[in-house]
């Protein structure tokens, strides 16, 4: 009998779109005073591609913890942003971790809807809080 086994890449996968939108071209050094607001589905904290620490911040907006992702859609789009560097996974635009993320879930983990009034909250929490870069 046969045995299966896992086979792991040894370096970071670069998503098509990482190509695309030029960011290779754009030094690791510009993004550490920068900000990215995500509001989606959450964040998992946990993941083995994602920044953790100081440089991510996050609320809720009543739709559960910000730190967790229940759906995964806001996970993949921290991922496309800000991918660590890692030698597994992929990259994002951003890949050295130094991206400051603000997360607000506003999507519960079926990812179904969002109340009207949690999206407009969150959009006037952006502007208040990430537009000023805080």
């Amino acid at each position: 009998m046969i045995t299966d086994s896992k086979v792991y890449p040894l370096q970071d996968f670069v998503p098509y779109g990482i190509n695309a939108v030029k960011a290779f071209e754009v030094s690791d050094s510009l993004v550490s005073n920068r900000k990215v607001c995500i509001m989606d589905s959450g964040y998992d904290i946990n993941h083995p591609d994602l920044p953790k620490g100081s440089t991510v911040t996050g609320s809720a907006n009543g739709a559960g913890p910000w730190d967790q992702d229940g759906d995964g859609h806001g996970t993949h789009v921290a991922g496309t942003i800000a991918a660590i560097s890692n030698g597994e996974g992929v990259v994002g635009v951003a890949r050295n971790g130094e991206l400051q993320l603000h997360i607000v879930r506003v999507f519960r983990d079926d990812g179904e809807y969002a109340w009207g009034s949690d999206i407009v909250n969150a959009v006037s929490f952006f502007l208040l809080f990430c537009a000023k870069g805080r």
